[in-house]
């Protein structure tokens, strides 16, 4: 007597075969396809944050450094980038190089060539002599995006 040995078909065999590789191209597809969106965001804030130019002009503290109740600080924009800005963080370094606890937050945009100034009242430190500015864009989330660099102006 003949036994007949089934198994499965070299049809069946390719299809699956086929439908496993579109599978595992499609998964390595989306996954490049994010690195690739994510890098050209960071590209994008890098590329707007090399034309713009935001640094403290003017700070003074009442009644004095020692023991300041409040600084204004005046801001200046500079730069070719005319991007609105997401807005800028300030934090205030006294002359034992701590830095305070506190980030300030101007938020808003601030025109090419135009200024801000504001009067802070929160998160002084005493002995305060330097104050450090750092430039963000707010992403499409509207989420901050830090420029990496800083300016400082002493006082």
């Amino acid at each position: 007597m003949i036994k007949m040995n089934r198994g499965v078909s070299t049809m069946v065999i390719s299809l699956i075969v086929l439908l496993l590789s579109i599978g595992t191209i499609a998964v390595i597809s989306i996954a490049i396809n994010n690195v690739i969106k994510k890098g050209s965001e960071n590209l994008d804030v890098t590329q707007k944050c090399l034309g713009v130019n935001v640094a403290a002009t003017y700070a003074r503290c009442n009644p004095d450094k020692t023991n300041p109740e409040s600084c204004t600080i005046q801001l200046q924009r500079t730069g070719q980038n005319d991007d609105p800005i997401g807005g800028v963080k300030v934090v205030f370094i006294n002359s034992s190089g701590v830095r305070s606890s506190s980030v300030t937050d101007f938020s808003g945009n601030i025109d090419v060539l135009g200024g801000r100034t504001e009067t802070i009242t929160e998160g002084l430190l005493p002995n305060v002599n330097k104050v450090e500015a750092t430039v963000y864009f707010n992403d499409q989330s509207g989420n901050p995006q830090f420029c990496p660099q800083s300016s400082s102006f002493d006082f």
